[in-house]
Formats: C-alpha cells, structure tokens, sequence
C-alpha cells in the first residue's frame, strides 16, 4: 500500500465532532478543515502538490417540496513525483433553496458547502476518511451481522 495512503488515514480526535442526528447519527463528522491541511502536509501546498477542478454544476428542483439542490462534480489531481494524477472524481450536493417552518429560503453557502462535499468525496479515493464509525458501533454492526448469518443458517436446515 502506498505510504501516503497510510499517512492520511489516521484522523486526530481534535478533527473529530459527533454526528446527533439524522441518518448519520452516531458516526464522527470530519473536519474539512483537517482534510485539507493532511492533503497539504502529505502532497504540499494546494495548486503546487494538489488541486481540484470544478467539472460541472446541476440545479435541480425538487418537486414535491419546492426546494433546490445544488449538485457539484469535482476532479481532485495530486502530485505524483512530477506528474499530476488522473483525475479523481468527487460529487457533492447542498440545498440551494431550502423550506422550514418560516418558509423558503436561500442558502448563500450552498456552492460553498457543496464544493467542499464533493472534494471530501474524492479525498475518500486517496485514503482520506469523510465519516468515521467509532469502533463500539463497528462492533455492534459485525455482531448484527454474525447473528444474522447464524438465524439464516439455521433457517435454511429446517
């Protein structure tokens, strides 16, 4: 395995924020911020030893609700010696108009937000992890698993 791989997939805890809600709730949140600095610390400084690409945008109107998403592909590139990488795809998405209980409204970050989604999407391909599952909920998941394999093993011989 590539040791830069290694090197980045290792996250601080300082980098780490819980998740208490919705269908993530219970992993860890990466900090953007993290993802970034470990690309400038292992590949060097942004537009020197990596860089993105904005490769296209979509707005798409979500019927049912009135709302907007914004879709963004990115193409991460990392340095290689002297040569730049193939393109690593990344795709990312934010409400560009959301709705709440006050009505419709704009969200000036969307693109930004989006962006960034995308860029941790492709990062993932490199090593670099966009949510983390601590290790007691790993555990309860393979648990679930084995329990599962051994009521379809014993379903299957009656």
């Amino acid at each position: 395995m590539d040791s830069r791989y290694n090197a980045v997939k290792t996250v601080p805890q300082s980098a780490l924020k819980i998740i208490d809600f919705g269908k993530l709730k219970g992993k860890y949140d990466i900090s953007p911020q993290w993802r970034w600095e470990i690309l400038t610390e292992v590949y060097g400084m942004c537009g020197v030893g990596w860089y993105f690409d904005i490769v296209d945008t979509e707005q798409v109107l979500v019927e049912a609700t009135g709302e907007t998403m914004l879709y963004v592909k990115v193409n991460l590139y990392i340095k290689d010696g002297d040569e730049w990488s193939k393109p690593i795809p990344g795709y990312g998405g934010d409400f560009l108009i959301y709705k709440d209980k006050n009505g419709y409204h704009g969200n000036d970050e969307a693109f930004k937000m989006a962006v960034t989604d995308a860029l941790g999407t492709a990062a993932k391909m490199i090593g670099i992890e966009v949510y983390k599952i601590p290790k007691s909920m790993q555990r309860q998941k393979r648990k679930r698993k084995k329990k599962n394999l051994t009521l379809t093993m014993r379903m299957q011989s009656c």
